[in-house]
């Protein structure tokens, strides 16, 4: 039953990836690598990064605070529930406004080899785009509930809402940067909106005052959890200095290339990141140690063979994919070339969006936040040491080749950890 659930995850998560790719190529049409899209990709970094910090940290988190609350009374479960969704937004929305108020200084440090004209661009961009910084965290941490909570086609269909937003605007009526900016932000909105009105509905949390006594079970998991994918985003935010000194064009070939690589390493398993998640947490908590393993390890050969063909076919045909995917209209052959090399290079993320997403949630559902943790640090310091030369050799690919190969390592240590017994 688990499995099947998993495959047809798979699907809706299909569906999801088909609309966030029509974003990027449709994105990719309008403006292809120009300067002016360098400077929107650097003004919605923040909130790129917060959502995928809350992806990575805050669903697993949620996942197992909804198991700890199982032997709880059925209101106190929900006050503790609706406590922690009522503090963190307000957290989203102090941070919300820190990034909208020093947008300036976020920009400098985000990009600094950014030409004066973009930076000058990027700076109202920032401000609109930030704040969705109050609404993208929150919703992702609406979708971990209703996981634990074994919901998870509520879950997917939600992460949709802000590629479909995107998707709209620009066959209808976008055609700036200023434009493209207001329907991320609109995208955000329209998903937390969705998410927070069934999270209430499901688990049953409108009649009930916020209490937050249990809110120190969120923040052991969730702490090193997010520091893990503080590191990790860190990656990214480097990648972005770094590639800001090496010309027009290269911060959004990369930004094109690594949607290609986690759109296609998703799809293999990203219904099963959800469902191991959920069973290893709640068999952890039974202590049926053997069960989980046997899980985890029939999730990862399954998603072995789903992932071997589209990986073969990156190696051998990565920049046909990439004309065939992305080239037309602004995005012209220069542009497919710089996407091209990004694509070989992130294969190494390739391999850890399809098998990390087993191995990482088994490690998160075991409760081995800090070995999560231990794994990031070394991918992160890893990244730091081979980045720059990589860079300064082989221009883009270096780039994308330095995060493949960090990747690399961290699927490897994730896999050792799931081996132990």
């Amino acid at each position: 039953m688990v499995q099947r659930t998993a495959l047809a995850l798979n699907v809706l998560y299909g569906a999801r990836v088909a609309v966030g790719f029509l974003s990027y190529a449709l994105m990719a049409r309008s403006f292809g690598t120009a300067i002016a899209m360098d400077a929107f990709w650097v003004a919605v970094t923040p909130t790129l990064v917060a959502v995928n910090l809350m992806e990575a940290a805050g669903i697993g988190a949620a996942v197992n605070f909804y198991a700890s609350l199982g032997s709880e009374p059925e209101a106190r479960r929900r006050s503790e529930l609706a406590g922690l969704l009522v503090a963190s937004f307000a957290v989203c929305v102090m941070v919300a406004g820190a990034v909208w108020l020093l947008a300036p200084e976020v920009i400098e440090l985000l990009a600094p080899g950014l030409p004066p004209e973009a930076r000058t661009q990027a700076v109202p961009l920032l401000r609109l785009a930030s704040v969705a910084l109050a609404f993208g965290p929150t919703t992702l941490l609406c979708l971990g509930l209703l996981q634990g909570a074994g919901h998870f086609f509520s879950a997917s269909l939600t992460m949709v809402l802000p590629s479909a937003v995107i998707v709209g605007g620009l066959l209808l009526v976008v055609s700036q940067v200023e434009q493209l900016a207001a329907f991320f932000l609109a995208g955000y909105v329209v998903a937390a909106g969705a998410a927070a009105a069934r999270a209430w509905k499901v688990l049953g949390l409108g009649s009930e005052h916020p209490t937050f006594r249990r809110g120190g079970d969120f923040a052991r998991q969730f702490v090193p959890l997010a520091l893990g994918a503080v590191m990790v985003q860190a990656i990214w935010l480097r990648e972005r200095s770094l590639a800001s000194t090496l010309g027009p064009g290269a911060i959004s070939a990369l930004s094109y290339g690594l949607r290609v690589m986690t759109v296609l390493g998703g799809l293999a398993a990203t219904g099963y990141e959800a469902t191991v998640m959920t069973v290893v947490a709640a068999q952890h908590i039974q202590r049926d140690h053997v069960g989980a393993r046997r899980h985890v390890r029939r999730a990862l050969l399954l998603v072995a063979m789903l992932a071997l063909l589209p990986g073969c076919l990156l190696v051998v045909a990565g920049e046909d994919i990439v004309n065939v995917l992305l080239r037309r209209g602004a995005f012209g052959p220069e542009s497919a070339q710089l996407t091209a090399a990004a694509v070989l290079g992130y294969l190494g993320v390739y391999v850890y969006g399809s098998l990390g997403r087993v191995l990482l949630p088994a490690t998160i559902g075991r409760r081995r936040a800090h070995t999560a943790l231990a794994v990031s640090f070394v991918t992160l310091a890893s990244y730091l040491l081979w980045a720059p030369a990589l860079a300064q050799h082989l221009h883009t690919l270096g780039l994308a080749l330095a995060a493949g190969l960090s990747f690399t390592v961290a699927t490897l240590l994730y896999a050792l950890d799931a081996a132990r017994q």
